[in-house]
């Protein structure tokens, strides 16, 4: 049953043809000691990009070729009080003409960094957020969507929390006007959970995140076009509930191919997938936490927690541990490959290169 809704999944989500999963190409390597919270982006020509925290440094490691070894590391910063925890930390998104990197440090503003060739040299930080220190959350995410960057934040400007985001399309040198994406009517969002954005062909994004409605602690999604025109109405994910006075500090992971995305997250001990197709038709993957999704050539990866594990599971297949530690993250080229997986382990960032 479950072999036949993950085929079903790609078939109907991605539209591609069912090839063979990816397998772990060797061992994880240690990339660095001293990292928290490591973030990948790969380019549509293979080019990998590896973001994480290092004390008040936020640390970029480039590999250009899809099985070239990462570049020594180079450095953005120092940011002052760089939040780093708890899926709080650097994050990284790339298009065809530029690379992204943002962080966000104790004045709580989202500090964008834009690189035009490939992360040799880098611009001056410019912030996203437009009220001063309305990001001190430090919760948010950035996605690439054609030529725009979005970024997607729990916004406080108001004193409760509510979703904002922006784009830019060039690079990260100019951001949008902040545009308020969702208010709860029970007056803010849950307030510990990353909400996640991946973008959609036509320039628009979704946009998840972890409500406070009816005292309930679900995952909602909307869609918006590439002016932040909210598309699909915020809508809540799967069919289950989570009635819970706290916040469970976990807010799943979401990707997208074409205008079609699917979506992980935890309830309870749980994790689930959704589709776009069908958003409320969920599927149980069983126990785990602080799960990551990609698409890879007409595969679904998923990454996740489970107890102290990190596990990886693709097209139906039973979940692999891969590693000891936590916050798993995966990213793969559109293609497929390169596909990496990377994660906070007790020895520092690891990340794995899988196989196509």
């Amino acid at each position: 049953m479950r072999t036949a809704f993950l085929q079903y999944v790609l078939l109907t989500f991605f539209l591609l043809p069912l090839l063979s999963g990816a397998a772990p190409a060797g061992e994880a390597v240690l990339v660095d000691a001293a990292g928290k919270q490591p973030r990948i982006a790969v380019a549509a020509d293979g080019a990998a990009y590896l973001v994480y925290g290092r004390g008040n440094q936020v640390v970029v490691r480039t590999a250009r070729k899809p099985a070239a070894e990462f570049a020594p590391a180079s450095e953005l910063g120092p940011v002052d009080g760089l939040m780093c925890g708890m899926r709080r930390g650097p994050q990284v998104a790339v298009t065809a003409a530029a690379v992204v990197v943002a962080a966000i440090g104790k004045a709580g503003d989202i500090q964008a960094w834009g690189s035009s060739d490939g992360g040799t040299t880098w611009g001056d930080p410019v912030t996203v957020n437009d009220q001063a220190s309305a990001a001190r959350e430090g919760l948010f995410s950035i996605a690439a969507s054609g030529a725009r960057i979005w970024a997607v934040w729990i916004d406080l400007r108001s004193g409760k929390g509510e979703i904002y985001a922006a784009h830019t399309s060039d690079g990260g040198a100019h951001w949008s006007t902040n545009l308020v994406i969702y208010r709860s009517p029970d007056g803010r969002v849950c307030e510990c959970c990353q909400p996640t954005v991946a973008g959609l062909a036509d320039g628009g994004a979704v946009i998840m995140w972890r409500n406070a409605l009816a005292g309930a602690r679900d995952l909602y999604a909307c869609t918006v076009d590439a002016e932040g025109t909210v598309t699909t109405a915020p809508a809540k994910l799967g069919s289950g509930t989570w009635t819970l006075n706290a916040c469970p500090m976990d807010g799943g992971g979401v990707s997208a191919v074409g205008t079609r995305y699917a979506a992980i997250w935890r309830r309870d001990a749980d994790l689930y997938l959704v589709t776009s197709a069908e958003p409320a038709k969920e599927r149980a993957l069983g126990p785990g936490r602080n799960a990551a999704i990609a698409a890879a050539g007409g595969k679904l990866l998923q990454a996740w927690q489970r107890d102290a594990d990190i596990v990886l599971a693709r097209d139906g297949a039973k979940p692999t541990v891969i590693g000891q530690g936590s916050y798993p993250v995966v990213a793969a080229a559109v293609g497929g490959a390169p596909a990496l997986v990377a994660w906070e382990a007790p020895d520092g960032v690891r990340i794995l290169r899988l196989a196509p």
